[in-house]
């Protein structure tokens, strides 16, 4: 038997239960065909010695906003000292207004929570001028500060129906503080990034994937002109840029729920939901398909927009906000789920968790469908009963391993430490029975898989609080949610996850073995060679090609 390449001499963890460790993986036309002893009698126009590095499937990131990652590649980076003060953010957007005096001026990475004072939407002016107006949002995405110009350009420099969600002073002006769907108004007046400079910067940032050992994402909403996604044409730019050979990563795209629409006659029944031309869930193939629709429930717990059952701790009165009130919500959910999509929604609060569990076992008792594998994102905190429903009901959990390190100290802060305790569930997730997707949400977290893996294993915070370590994975359960986790998630778990006869040829090299080193030392994990459909795509030179 001929084939196009073998990889010998590595220590390939496959999580195939079957024949869970390799020293040899043989690939034609992008997949495996054997391992070992399956090889025999195989020959390949191209060998390729690992020198007994330690390999794992590659990892698939379950929920990454690549094309935001790709439109703030040309914006001000306010994640370090320089977004410390209102005085540091002042002189960088100073600094910008005088390179590009009558464009739109962009940031974004700062922490508001941390912020020493914040700038106003007048000071922001001040040092920008009329011409160039400013819209920097914080970590999150759920909140920005914005100048006065750019608040007019927004239809919020009155309040209008966006009133609650933009911050007045004392007189009643808006001070620049702008939150949740006043966040989407912003980014719509911003308008488009031109196509030709997304397609680049969207494989500038799928290289960096790359490099982190990823060889699948799914990009958490596609198509809406209120900020997930770039708008109507994203499903394009994805395209372009795998045609151009830009796209190192495998990609599946989620609607934004705004995006599909009914179509005449199409589907068995007149409220059939899809994209333009009867495009519905699956289209696609291995390298480009569309996903589940991506709903937006609540905000954000850090900001305290996160839609719960409580008052926020030390904030009487404040439960967050939902986006969508939950009997629409409901609705949307029924209209999705009959017309064959699966649905992933955004649901931190335990509010919004109650909300969309309800949605989900609705709909499965009035139009029960085989495997619809719905799922929730981040669910951030989640009671003993939410937990347990999830499993019942074969709901996939979205969380972001991440978001404990980054954001662990702001859940303690704002939950108090009793109702902390029901942040961040991982481990009672799996006892439930839930399949686990491993994701990082980036760019609000940090996007590396090994990162996130480390936070799921050892669950510290950024000051060293270790936040439930009763809810900790093994290394092991942790790996298998980051690639076979994820690939169930989409629907992809034939093709993706493991390395065995007939699955993707996607695989990381990394400079240890994940799963057999000291789990503090994980964090110090690097990504030697990335792999995909057999061909390298990323190699630090820990392959000699």
């Amino acid at each position: 038997m001929r084939i196009d390449v073998i990889y010998c001499n590595g220590r390939f963890e496959t999580l195939d239960e079957m024949h869970p460790r390799a020293h040899r993986v043989g690939i034609a036309n992008g997949r495996v065909v054997g391992v070992d002893e399956e090889l025999e009698g195989a020959s390949a126009d191209i060998e390729i010695d690992l020198a007994g590095q330690p390999v794992v499937p590659g990892f698939n990131d379950a929920h990454r906003h690549l094309l935001i990652e790709s439109q703030r590649l040309s914006q001000l980076d306010l994640s370090s000292s320089v977004g410390e003060t209102p005085e540091s953010i002042l002189e960088a957007v100073g600094k910008r207004a005088q390179k590009t005096p009558k464009s739109w001026i962009l940031g974004y990475g700062y922490d508001l929570r941390r912020l020493q004072g914040r700038p106003s939407a007048q000071t922001l002016e001040s040092v920008a001028g009329q011409e160039a107006p400013v819209w920097l949002e914080d970590h999150t995405g759920h909140v920005g500060i914005a100048s006065t110009s750019a608040l007019e350009r927004a239809g919020l420099a009155h309040g209008g129906k966006s009133a609650e969600l933009v911050e007045l002073d004392d007189e009643g002006r808006p001070f620049g503080l702008v939150k949740e769907q006043a966040v989407g108004l912003m980014r719509r007046s911003i308008g488009p990034t031109p196509a030709c400079d997304l397609v680049e910067l969207l494989g500038q940032s799928a290289s960096h994937c790359a490099a982190q050992g990823i060889t699948s994402i799914t990009e958490a909403g596609i198509g809406a002109t209120l900020g997930l996604g770039d708008g109507p044409r994203d499903i394009g730019v994805f395209s372009a840029a795998s045609e151009q050979g830009r796209l190192p990563v495998r990609a599946t795209l989620m609607p934004f729920v705004t995006v599909p629409h009914g179509i005449e006659e199409v589907g068995e029944f007149s409220e059939w939901r899809g994209l333009d031309l009867g495009i519905g869930p699956g289209f696609g193939d291995e390298w480009l398909r569309i996903g589940p629709v991506k709903v937006l429930l609540d905000g954000s717990l850090r900001a305290c927009t996160a839609a719960m059952t409580q008052d926020y701790h030390g904030l009487p009165g404040e439960r967050g906000v939902f986006q969508f009130e939950p009997k629409k919500y409901r609705r949307k959910v029924a209209q999705l789920h009959e017309s064959g999509w699966q649905i992933a929604t955004h649901a931190i609060g335990d509010s919004a968790v109650e909300t969309v569990l309800d949605a989900y076992e609705l709909v499965q008792r009035d139009s029960p469908r085989r495997n619809a594998r719905h799922r929730i994102e981040h669910g951030t905190v989640m009671t003993d009963a939410q937990v347990r429903r999830l499993g019942a009901a074969g709901i996939v959990a979205v969380p972001q391993g991440a978001f404990i390190t980054e954001m662990g100290d702001a859940a303690l802060a704002v939950l108090g430490s009793e109702r902390a305790k029901l942040a961040h569930r991982m481990k009672s997730l799996i006892d439930a029975g839930v399949v686990l997707a491993g994701s990082s949400d980036a760019p609000v977290a940090d996007g590396s898989p090994l990162i996130g893996i480390d936070a799921m294993v050892n669950r510290r915070t950024a000051t060293g609080v270790v936040l439930n370590p009763d809810e900790a994975l093994t290394p092991r359960e942790a790996l298998v949610a980051y690639t076979y986790g994820s690939a169930y998630a989409a629907g992809e778990e034939r093709i993706k996850g493991k390395l065995r006869r007939g699955q993707l040829a996607d695989f990381a090299v990394l400079s240890d073995d994940l799963l057999s080193v000291h789990r503090h030392r994980i964090k110090e994990l690097s990504v030697g060679a990335t792999v995909l459909g057999g061909e390298i795509v990323y190699n630090s030179g820990a392959i000699d090609e």
